[in-house]
């Protein structure tokens, strides 16, 4: 209870500063208007006692300038030439009672106790009507808002957070805000406040910010199932932040949470698409080099069949065992070699494993490179390698990251085979700088005109005659998964140049 006293009369001020304080007020008193003016910015008062005729001024100016303030604050004025004027402007200014100096303090105090009763009963008028408005304005927000205090004992729920959870206002205020939400992939935490600890441990710059999954009956044990036959399970955005108490101290949180659960089945969804796509880009690629690929694991085999058969020549007590052995060695390469064609050809259309991990560019780039042999011998194409040896690591698939090299180099062979050059190369060039891995390819083909330049990563607008235009549309969505880029330019005097620029996992 704070009074706002006006008084020029030093006798009288510190009469009433002693009367009014040993009741129990605090009393900020002025000696003149410039004074009591400055204080109404420091303090909220509940009652200001004003003089009305002071020495510099006239009280009333206070009264009025509180009126423009539109300040709650009650006045009493306290005076001993009080006049029909006066009481005029009062009426005006809402002044809630007159009181003359002769009749005492006792007199003055019952007005100033009414007075300020009157301020305590408005103010918690006025602060019910604000919890009201508040309450309605965020019963319309469509997020689920929850207030705890420091314990995360709910003291508060909107009707959003009652629709999200499934559960009455009065359910939600029985528990603690931490049973209700479920933390990482399908592990739920044994600790009963691992929220709590949680939020203790966390450094309040901002708000806390969490995936987490509805907590039911059924709790299971793995990443929610989204399909139709699984049990689904809500995914929250839950967002929570500090209520300042003191300096050091948190009163209480608030979290907020909306429901992105059909968010996380479209997430899937498209990532599925985007794997198959994938797939389908590898399986055609592979069946548009089916014919020489199999005109190339016929060689081994028939090599193998030779030394065979070479073998058994051999097998007469007038040949050296080092010739045998010489044979033996042949089949084996050969057998290894086929054998490793297979096995690439067998992972390199595999659909279960787009995993992440670290890895050297040089082995995606190699992969590619083995696949394309036969292709780049029938074109008559070179390819010339300048990898740098020890480049640092980027963490992605690799064979994602072959099909793209595939899909670059297929289109570079083909285009230098259809324009009849003579002198077929194509240039492949990694190197590290800026915390990044470069990978160059340059072909010696005719190019394309800058119209299709500028849509060459468009999926369905191909450059070769009855392309599907998906090579190159795929390749760009692999760079971008793996938070990198490709540029492609036209060389000089011809050809075609594709930069990849892939971030090292110091960088990420």
């Amino acid at each position: 209870m704070l009074i706002l006293h006006l008084e020029d009369d030093p006798f009288q001020r510190d009469l009433v500063w002693q009367f009014f304080t040993f009741a129990g007020y605090s009393v900020t008193s002025c000696s003149n208007l410039a004074e009591a003016i400055e204080a109404l910015s420091l303090h909220k008062f509940s009652v200001a006692l004003v003089d009305l005729e002071l020495d510099v001024g006239d009280g009333i100016e206070l009264v009025r300038e509180m009126a423009r303030r539109d300040l709650k604050t009650k006045v009493v004025i306290h005076t001993a030439k009080a006049t029909i004027e006066s009481a005029k402007d009062g009426i005006g200014l809402r002044v809630f009672a007159y009181v003359d100096k002769s009749e005492g303090l006792d007199s003055l105090k019952i007005r100033v106790d009414r007075a300020n009763a009157e301020y305590l009963k408005e103010s918690l008028s006025s602060a019910q009507n604000e919890i009201r408005l508040q309450s309605r304005l965020l019963d319309s927000v469509q997020q689920g808002v929850i207030a705890t205090d420091r314990n995360l004992s709910v003291i508060y729920a909107n009707q959003a957070a009652c629709l999200l959870l499934s559960k009455t206002k009065s359910e939600l205020l029985e528990w603690n805000a931490s049973h209700w939400f479920q933390f990482d992939s399908g592990v739920i935490s044994p600790h009963p406040k691992w929220l709590e600890t949680h939020l203790k441990n966390f450094d309040w710059n901002g708000s806390w910010l969490k995936e987490v999954y509805l907590v039911d009956n059924v709790r299971p044990s793995s990443t929610p199932d989204f399909g139709p036959n699984g049990h689904a399970q809500k995914v929250f955005r839950l967002s929570v932040s500090p209520i300042p108490g003191s300096i050091e101290d948190i009163s209480g949180y608030i979290l907020l949470f909306t429901d992105i659960t059909q968010e996380k089945k479209s997430e899937k969804l498209l990532q599925d698409s985007i794997q198959l796509a994938h797939h389908a880009q590898r399986v055609a690629t592979l069946g548009e080099m089916t014919t020489i690929m199999a005109h190339e694991l016929n060689q081994p085999l028939a090599s193998i069949s030779n030394y065979a058969g070479g073998l058994l020549l051999s097998c007469v007590p007038d040949k050296q065992e080092a010739k045998i052995s010489r044979t033996l060695k042949l089949i084996l390469d050969q057998s290894l070699r086929a054998g490793k064609i297979i096995n690439y050809l067998r992972s390199y259309v595999t659909l279960n494993d787009f995993h992440h991990k670290p890895l050297r560019i040089n082995e995606a780039i190699e992969n590619a490179i083995q696949l394309l042999e036969v292709a780049a011998r029938s074109c008559r194409v070179e390819i010339e390698l300048c990898l740098e040896s020890e480049s640092p690591a980027v963490h992605g698939n690799v064979t994602l990251l072959s099909q793209v090299f595939v899909n670059i180099l297929t289109n570079a062979f083909e285009a230098m085979n259809s324009s009849g050059i003579a002198n077929r190369k194509v240039m492949v060039k990694s190197w590290s700088a800026d915390s990044n891995v470069y990978i160059e390819i340059d072909d010696q083909g005719p190019g394309v005109s800058p119209e299709k330049l500028a849509s060459l990563f468009v999926a369905y607008q191909s450059t070769k005659t009855g392309g599907l235009g998906l090579g190159l549309a795929i390749s760009n969505s692999i760079i971008a998964q793996h938070h990198g880029s490709i540029i492609a330019r036209n060389r000089v005097p011809s050809g075609l140049s594709f930069r990849i620029t892939l971030p090292c996992i110091e960088k990420q």
